[in-house]
């Protein structure tokens, strides 16, 4: 008799634990499921100022702004953070020659200061309180072209490369370094001759940033990024006859040639 009974119970207690289980499933199924929102933010890239950076050519640091030069994208916000004891500032344009376009004032230790580039270019920046310190800071917009110009003529650079391409001028592997200027490993070729019309790829193979002047223009020869990244390149076509000096301002002891004929 009492094994009955409890065999009974145990029927009656399985029976109720299904009969829950169905009526949360088909809870469940009715429900409409409701996505979930992942706001992502990405990370603002920061540039210090060390300690001891008030000190003439920046003390015992390489560098008064670490990174002193920084690639952004259209929008992006740059964070300038004072780790020194002094005060500093972000100030655009040169110290001989402020352009306004942005001025912290006087950063207090430990204080930040944040802008945000709307614009492609480059923007050199430095601290009123103390003139050695300088950075600069280049933003690049994704569009297919870029305008280049030259003393006489007007030019257009791809940064696809859509252009037929002549000849390819490199900037070597350790091309930074001052002793390639006796190795003759700067560029590669040293000396290049063509013809009028044809177009000439300039290749960064270096795990450092340059940039190409020709002769003494003033302005860079892929006008307006002022610099050539890792594995970066651009295109020119030359069209004037004659003798041009290929250089880097950042490292003078590279030099080549591109002699243009008719």
């Amino acid at each position: 008799m009492n094994k009955k009974i409890a065999i009974i119970s145990v029927i009656i207690v399985i029976a109720i634990i299904a009969a829950f289980s169905q009526m949360n499933l088909e809870s469940i199924e009715g429900e409409t499921s409701v996505p979930v929102e992942i706001e992502t933010m990405e990370e603002e890239a920061t540039i210090l100022m060390p300690v001891k950076s008030a000190r003439p050519d920046c003390g015992p640091n390489a560098e008064c702004y670490i990174p002193s030069y920084y690639t952004a994208k259209v929008n992006e916000t740059i964070v300038w953070k004072n780790e020194d004891s002094a005060f500093h500032s972000v100030t655009s344009g040169s110290y001989e020659n402020p352009d306004g376009l942005f001025d912290s004032g006087h950063i207090e230790p430990h204080e930040s200061f944040t802008y945000t580039f709307e614009e492609s270019g480059p923007y050199p920046y430095h601290c009123t309180l103390h003139p050695w310190m300088a950075g600069t800071i280049l933003v690049k917009s994704e569009i297919d072209t870029l305008k280049c110009h030259s003393n006489q003529k007007e030019f257009f650079c791809d940064t696809k490369e859509s252009k037929q391409i002549d000849y390819e001028l490199i900037i070597l592997n350790d091309a930074w370094k001052e002793e390639c200027e006796t190795s003759g490993e700067c560029f590669k070729p040293n000396s290049i001759l063509i013809k009028s019309g044809s177009t000439i790829l300039f290749s960064n193979h270096d795990a450092y940033e340059h940039n190409i002047r020709i002769n003494d223009w003033s302005e860079y020869l892929h006008f307006p990024y002022d610099v050539i990244g890792e594995n970066e390149s651009f295109s020119f076509q030359f069209f004037e006859p004659g003798l041009y000096d290929v250089w880097c301002s950042l490292h003078p002891w590279m030099h080549a040639e591109i002699i243009v004929e008719r």
